[in-house]
């Protein structure tokens, strides 16, 4: 150790230095500081060391990247699947109905050996010809019946000729009527689904006039309408009703009544029953449109105009009317005489709409948009030109403004075929009839123009005029063929030919013979 003010050397126990004389002051032990020093230094190293190691050997809590990316890839793949189903729904919106309609997967009603039956379209036998009556389909149903025609059962089935309906009444009748989707069948009315509408009592329904039915109901005669309901009804079984033929704008409906056993005739309220003329010796026909013809016993004639359960006009003598129903009302012209005389006519209205008799017109009512499940493409349009018509695609001209007429194919028919990649439209021009593609104008055959006939089908026929045969085509597979015929039946997705010596053949689309009745 050394004096800290001269430096000299000196011993641990030296409390003075020899050489200055400076007190000497007690120094900590250096070397057990640095041991314990190094000692912390080293024991923070292995701690921190430790640390680091406990840090490694400790496995990390994964992340949930993993589960996050299969959530994500989930979703990604339903969005997908749903992009996919929205735009085979609607590029394909009504295809279906049309496939189900001109497709092949339908069957055919044929005859053989006197009996009934039902081919595919390979003329393969779906339902056996064993039924003494069957229809054709009609909205997807048709019916098959054994037995004679006064007690028949009857057996509904689809286009597949699966079953639907069973347990039907034996009868001598059975219709359907598309317009309003119901069945009579017998003495009984059903919905489309088969639903029995027939209420209690009723023994006796006639067959459908002017959306109105004729019944018998516990022993009475009366009125039904297309819901089932018992809208009116008689004192006895001797009347005879006479429903009205009237236009869609006319909202009520009045029937004639005529009392057989009396020999007298009154008019009624179809839907109430409430008589808006009672019962007389006069002779009363319905016109239509709520109009009726008085006669008297004594000759005179005259008519009436009936709306609100009340006479709202009488024709004078002299006076006419002209009915135009369609536009809403009726055009009377009223029969006056002047000062000096002479006959004058002046005119008023019967407004169908609103059941009133006006000085001035109606305005036409606007029509009712119909709600068709099935549209027509708008991506085309027919032009009339200076030069003729042509065809615009996509606001494009397609066709040429030269032809004498362009005719679309029905609605349907048309989407199934551009469905099928055959957007054809018909040209007329020089008397003949050709077969244009929309999209571009070219032609894809002609056709002569004598006796052609086309419709909501997928075949057209003509008579050629050098061979005098019939040339049948079907428009999806481009296939022809010539024939004689004494009738040709043009169907969806087939044709019926009939010749002179009762012989009928049946061909599919490729025009292949798949039946023949002898």
């Amino acid at each position: 150790m050394k004096c800290s003010k001269c430096g000299a050397e000196l011993t641990e126990d030296t409390k003075f230095c020899a050489n200055c004389g400076n007190a000497v002051e007690e120094q900590p032990a250096v070397e057990e500081v640095k041991e314990t020093s190094n000692e912390k230094v080293e024991e923070i190293k292995e701690t921190s060391n430790e640390k680091v190691e406990e840090v490694k050997e400790t496995p990390k809590p994964k992340k949930k990247k993993g589960k996050a990316g299969l959530i994500i890839a989930i979703i990604a793949i339903v969005l997908v699947i749903v992009a996919v189903v929205l735009i085979i729904v609607f590029t394909t919106k009504g295809k279906n109905k049309d496939a189900a309609l001109f497709g092949e997967d339908v069957i055919i009603k044929v005859e053989s050996n006197d009996k009934y039956g039902f081919i595919d379209i390979n003329g393969k036998f779906v339902i056996n010809a064993e039924y003494d009556v069957a229809s054709d389909f009609v909205d997807g149903y048709a019916y098959i019946g054994k037995g004679y025609s006064y007690d028949r059962e009857y057996t509904i089935i689809d286009t597949k000729g699966k079953v639907v309906k069973t347990d039907l009444p034996k009868a001598s009748k059975i219709k359907y009527y598309s317009d309003l989707k119901l069945w009579l069948i017998g003495n009984k009315l059903y919905d489309s689904s088969f639903k029995d509408l027939t209420p209690a009592g009723v023994t006796y329904i006639s067959d459908e006039s002017n959306k109105y039915f004729t019944v018998v109901v516990d022993g009475k005669d009366g009125i039904m309408d297309t819901t089932g309901k018992i809208t009116w009804t008689y004192k006895n079984d001797d009347a005879v009703i006479y429903t009205p033929k009237n236009s869609s704008v006319v909202k009520e409906a009045y029937c004639a009544i005529s009392d057989v056993e009396l020999d007298q005739e009154a008019i009624i309220n179809c839907d109430t029953g409430k008589v808006v003329r009672e019962f007389s010796e006069d002779s009363i026909t319905s016109k239509g449109n709520n109009v009726f013809r008085i006669r008297t016993k004594d000759g005179k004639t005259t008519d009436i105009f009936v709306a609100h359960d009340k006479i709202i006009h009488e024709l004078g003598e002299g006076d006419y009317y002209v009915d135009h129903g369609d536009y809403g009302y009726i055009d009377i012209s009223d029969k006056e005489y002047n000062s000096d005389g002479y006959a004058t006519f002046t005119h008023i209205y019967v407004d169908l709409v609103k059941g009133e008799v006006v000085d001035k017109k109606p305005e036409a009512p606007a029509k009712e948009e119909k709600k068709e499940e099935i549209v027509a493409n708008k991506d085309y349009e027919v032009v009339s030109c200076d030069n003729g018509y042509g065809l615009n695609h996509k606001d494009k001209v397609s066709i040429k403004c030269e032809w004498t007429s362009l005719k679309r194919f029905d609605v349907a028919l048309e989407n199934y075929l551009i469905s099928e990649g055959k957007p054809y439209i018909m040209g007329k021009k020089d008397d003949k009839i050709y077969l244009l593609n929309m999209n571009n104008g070219k032609t894809v055959t002609v056709f002569e123009n004598k006796d052609f006939r086309y419709g909501e089908s997928t075949f057209v026929y003509y008579n050629d005029k050098v061979t005098n045969k019939y040339v049948i085509y079907n428009l999806v597979t481009g296939k022809q063929i010539v024939l004689d015929a004494d009738r040709i039946y043009l169907y969806p997705n087939y044709v019926v030919v009939k010749h002179s010596n009762g012989k009928i053949d049946y061909y599919n689309a490729k025009l292949k013979p798949i039946f023949t009745t002898e």
